[in-house]
């Protein structure tokens, strides 16, 4: 009887120690089970960035987040480029965007990071896409404030390169009902300066040219987009984009030898200033519940360029000679002289 009853103790045991044990497997499986968003995703035609999803997708601004998009690369820090495809479309909530290179690559600068939704790129764009079958499309959704009410964002920035460059912007969201609200507005100043060196020949004559560019510009920046929900199928938009773009004083002196020796100096000054504003109406309807739809645009752009520039070349043979007459007249005055040069 004693030994039955121990039998059965050390059968109870067990039993108890192996369901505990299975109860702490369960756990442990359960707690190690974590729901991520996926942040890249691949379609047939189109490579998508869910920028929302990304944490380190934060405090920079538009254009640097396509920079670090697979795919996507930038040179010369002014153009956007796609991998395999001739030129780079910028699509914007779906609608192509009419604003002339150099104002779009600023708004994109003075875009916030935290205002983008997602980015698309498009390599095989469909018909909806106003491109050549050699270029590619690259859509850049924005947030969209679900809830009712308001949000905005400020960002003040500061880059010191060889000039000190500081910008200002500021976004506003807004939210009623069917109305959604979103506007931007950037202003800053920056100087570029780019140095040049230049070399062609062989061992026996050699050209080389040497030298600087300063460009400074002062920029003016904003947007505004409406969009109203009529009903579940239909939607209509309207855009509105601006940008000011002021560069005067803007100097490209370049110094040309032969063979070692001083030839002459070209002293190129510039003043340009940009504008641009360009509107876009659109109506959405879906046309079933598979997802197709219908979509008209009207867009308008008035762009204009004024320039004023002077060229001027001056030759070391000419320099010379005017120093010399100087020196043996006995009158030098360093102030022609630097001016002549």
């Amino acid at each position: 009887m004693k030994t039955q009853i121990l039998i059965a103790a050390i059968f109870f045991s067990g039993f108890v120690f192996a369901q505990e044990k299975s109860d702490t497997l369960k756990t442990k499986n359960i707690e190690a089970v974590t729901l991520k968003k996926q942040v890249f995703k691949k379609q047939n035609d189109r490579f998508i960035y869910d920028v929302a999803s990304s944490p380190v997708a934060k405090g920079t601004n538009t254009f640097n987040l396509l920079k670090q998009t697979p795919m996507i690369s930038s040179i010369d820090g002014k153009t956007l480029k796609i991998l395999g495809k001739s030129e780079a479309v910028i699509y914007i909530n779906n609608k192509k965007s009419n604003m002339d290179a150099d104002a779009l690559i600023e708004m994109l600068k003075n875009t916030p990071s935290e205002d983008i939704q997602k980015i698309e790129v498009i390599t095989v764009p469909g018909s909806e896409f106003q491109v050549e079958s050699s270029e590619g499309v690259i859509n850049i959704v924005m947030k969209k404030n679900r809830n009712n009410g308001y949000n905005g964002t400020l960002k003040v920035q500061n880059e010191q390169a060889y000039y000190n460059n500081p910008s200002t912007s500021a976004s506003f969201n807004f939210r009623r009902d069917k109305l959604a609200v979103n506007t931007n507005m950037s202003v800053g100043s920056w100087t570029e300066r780019e140095k040049y060196r230049l070399s062609n020949g062989n061992s026996t004559y050699m050209n080389e040219s040497y030298g600087f560019n300063d460009d400074p510009n002062k920029n003016v920046g904003g947007s505004i987009n409406m969009d109203y929900e009529i009903n579940k199928k239909q939607n209509v938009g309207f855009t509105y984009n601006m940008r000011y773009n002021k560069s005067f004083n803007s100097v490209l002196d370049i110094t040309n030898t032969q063979n070692g020796i001083l030839k002459n100096r070209t002293v190129n000054n510039e003043n340009a200033q940009t504008r641009n504003h360009s509107f876009n109406v659109n109506y959405e309807v879906k046309t079933d519940s598979l997802g197709s739809k219908l979509t008209s645009n009207v867009s308008y752009l008035w762009f204009n360029r004024d320039k004023y520039s002077i060229n001027e070349t001056f030759p070391f043979t000419r320099i010379k000679t005017i120093r010399m007459a100087l020196l043996n007249s006995g009158y030098h005055k360093s102030s022609t002289i630097m001016r002549l040069m």
